[in-house]
């Protein structure tokens, strides 16, 4: 039977009780941080005024969701307002807790200290902190700002706050700002409760069935592959073409098991041993399974060189003394599988049988999208000191592999720990066989990316700080020669 209008309002109302009567109401603003470049100095906080957000939640009700709910909101918004600035996600926004209406009023909440709590227990641990106002903690409200940098988010970052106006030019640091007290003594308590494992993602999910194919690399670049008989459980979700229509159609698709698609492959949410994980297939009609295979045994291969080379160049950068100058990176290797389903399972409702599975990366739309630093035929300018360390570890491995590869296509996904994992790789080899895979330009591509960088490497401090420019191997012990240093090369 059909409720009355009289009953929904009244059902709104006692709902709206219950939550001023138990629940966690969380107030988040919007706040710019004008800084011109990265040489300079930050300048102060100002609220951009017209985004305020505040929405009651259960006490049980998970943080991290929480303020997902509240940034998606303030991302939508943002948008709008000001159409030509990228996106306020979680790439680009830092969490600040808000104890007063002033500039210096707040403090900054990492989000490790926001982890698995539920919001009842963030309130909590600011409560004890005293890092709110006592007049919003005491009325269960916990006040927020997402913070952003200007040069983050700006097209042109010189410019001002739409909102209420900055300055130019580079800053000093402020020393206006009151002291504080010390913050409260932390106290160690050891407890034995494990909280329950929590998901990114909830969808229709299907079990079946796989068996693996180990992926080992040796000191010398030689790739082995060794299959194992030994059958393995593996959740896949089931509502992946609903995402996929979803994002055709210009909609929200994150909470599906869709997770994206490139040029030849599609991606799937899917849970190994409770670890969430993504899947990558070819596309349908990408060709026979075992041509799939081939393909995808390429792509694994090249992530275990690339992590093998990452590993190498930090080694060299740590003998040069600047290793912890240079901006974290990684390849998503670790706990890489290359898997089959068993015949019995149907593929899982997916096109082929052979899959590459990599632990998932944080891929919703607060999380950020894609974040690429060079593209198949073209390094690019870098612009920042992650995009120069991207591109000194191409220059270093191409010397690595003593002129064999030229890693090139650099993309990735930001961890949960805000540091790059690079994703779907793809290199130029020496290969001058018509055979090669689709992506390999051949010495010709390899030459072109080198003249290129070779424009810029001056430029480029990790370059220069590892003296790339003008390294050289030592005498090479196998018959495959090593390149001259790159200056001689092409000089």
């Amino acid at each position: 039977m059909a409720l009355s209008a009289q009953s929904i309002i009244q059902e709104k109302k006692n709902k709206k009780m219950h939550y001023q009567n138990g629940g966690v109401k969380i107030s988040a603003t919007v706040w710019e941080t004008p800084q011109d470049d990265e040489e300079s100095l930050p300048g102060k906080m100002q609220q951009v005024s017209t985004l305020v957000y505040t929405q009651t939640f259960e006490p049980q009700t998970r943080a991290r969701d929480a303020l997902d709910i509240l940034l998606e909101q303030a991302q939508r918004d943002y948008k709008k307002a000001y159409p030509l600035h990228n996106l306020l996600d979680w790439t680009t926004t830092s969490l600040y807790t808000h104890a007063g209406s002033g500039i210096f009023g707040c403090a900054k909440l990492d989000m490790d200290d926001v982890g698995d709590k539920t919001a009842q227990q963030l309130l909590d641990l600011m409560r004890a902190r005293g890092a709110c106002s006592k007049s919003a903690l005491s009325n269960n409200t916990l006040e927020l700002r997402f913070q952003y940098l200007s040069i983050h988010v700006r097209p042109h970052p010189t410019q001002g706050l739409e909102s209420s106006g900055s300055g130019s030019g580079k800053r000093k640091a402020s020393t206006s700002e009151p002291l504080r007290p010390p913050p409260p003594l932390r106290r160690i308590f050891q407890s034995a409760f494990i909280p329950p494992k929590t998901f990114t993602r909830a969808p229709p999910m299907t079990k079946v069935t796989f068996t693996r194919t180990a992926v080992s690399r040796s000191a010398d670049g030689r790739v082995a592959f060794k299959s194992s008989d030994v059958v393995e459980h593996i959740k896949v979700a089931i509502d992946w073409k609903t995402g996929e229509d979803r994002e055709r159609e210009g909609k929200p698709f994150d909470r599906t098991g869709y997770i994206g698609q490139g040029r030849t492959k599609i991606a799937i949410y899917a849970r190994i041993n409770g670890e969430e994980y993504a899947v990558a297939q070819c596309k349908p009609d990408s060709g026979s399974e075992d041509e799939t295979r081939s393909y995808l045994c390429q792509e694994i291969e090249l992530l275990a060189h690339g992590h093998a080379f990452k590993k190498d160049f930090d080694g060299y950068a740590k003998t040069c003394d600047i290793l912890n100058r240079i901006p974290k990176f990684y390849f998503n290797y670790e706990g890489a599988i290359l898997g089959r389903f068993c015949s019995e399972d149907a593929n899982a409702g997916l096109p082929y049988c052979h899959f590459i599975a990599t632990l998932l990366l944080p891929c919703r739309m607060v999380d950020g999208g894609l974040v690429k630093m060079m593209g198949n035929d073209i390094f690019g300018n870098p612009t920042n000191n992650l995009e120069k360390a991207v591109h000194a570890f191409v220059h270093f491995a191409w010397i690595a592999s003593k002129g064999h590869m030229m890693f090139c296509d650099l993309q990735g996904l930001y961890d949960r720990d805000r540091i790059l994992c690079l994703i779907d790789p793809q290199c130029h080899t020496n290969n001058t066989s018509k055979d090669k895979i689709y992506w390999d330009g051949g010495p010709d591509a390899i030459n072109s990316l080198l003249k290129e960088h070779a424009g810029v490497c001056t430029d480029n401090w990790i370059c220069q700080q590892l003296g790339l420019e003008e390294l050289q191997l030592e005498a090479p012990t196998t018959p495959r020669k090593g390149p001259r240093s790159m200056k001689a090369l092409l000089n």
